[in-house]
């Protein structure tokens, strides 16, 4: 996946972030995680890193987990078994049973977020539903409900690494933010704002709150741009 696409080492570049970042570039959500995970700790030590507009794209796949490219065969898995659970106990999983189908099957059948679904939530009825069922079913529940907490653990490692490296690629950032759910778009705003005086960061800031259409989202980056 995506062979051809690692960029060659600039003499400042540290061979070991390369090797992390283009670790990145894999279909598997576990080994993307671990790789996010060390690559987290190597850029904390200061360690010089270098990000093409491919790694950036790379590091913000938890908050792009739902497209089908790139994608992640586990997660997809996950979710295709899930989906027969929830179709088949919809009435006994209550009000949000049927939005959390409708969830997962905008993702499994469109690659698309539905903009309504949030992974928490999703983590907490999962693990509550499970607790009503036996065997397989169960355990798909139980998987369900690990992954879309590890998702969202992953979207604060990410917007860490984001804090440090993130200005690189402030122009691929503003061209993906506005296609986020508004509660990741927060991610991303707050991540910018240890780089305010890197090129490109203000008119980041300036370009958003001039497009988006959600006011408390404009009223957040004129927070942390110091507007």
């Amino acid at each position: 996946m995506y062979v051809g696409y690692g960029q060659a080492l600039t003499k400042k570049q540290s061979p070991g972030g390369r090797t992390l970042l283009d670790a990145l570039q894999t279909s598997s959500y576990a080994t993307w995680a671990k790789a996010l995970g060390k690559l987290g700790k190597h850029v904390d030590t200061g360690a010089q890193t270098t990000i093409t507009e491919l790694d950036a794209l790379m590091i913000l796949r938890p908050y792009l987990w739902w497209r089908h490219d790139p994608g992640f065969a586990d997660v997809l898995a996950t979710c295709e078994a899930a989906m027969p659970v929830l179709i088949a106990h919809v009435a006994d999983f209550g009000a949000k049973g049927k939005p959390v189908g409708i969830f997962l099957a905008t993702y499994l059948d469109d690659g698309k977020h539905d903009g309504r679904g949030d992974e928490m939530e999703i983590h907490v009825l999962a693990t509550t539903w499970a607790a009503t069922l036996k065997g397989g079913e169960a355990a798909a529940m139980r998987a369900l409900a690990t992954l879309m907490h590890d998702i969202y653990q992953s979207k604060h490692v990410a917007y860490n690494v984001l804090r440090i490296v993130g200005w690189q690629q402030v122009g691929a950032l503003g061209s993906l933010i506005h296609g986020l759910p508004p509660a990741d778009q927060t991610f991303l705003l707050h991540a910018l704002d240890a780089s305010l005086d890197r090129p490109g960061v203000r008119r980041f800031y300036e370009d958003f709150i001039a497009t988006t259409p959600y006011p408390p989202l404009a009223a957040e980056a004129r927070r942390y741009a110091g507007m």
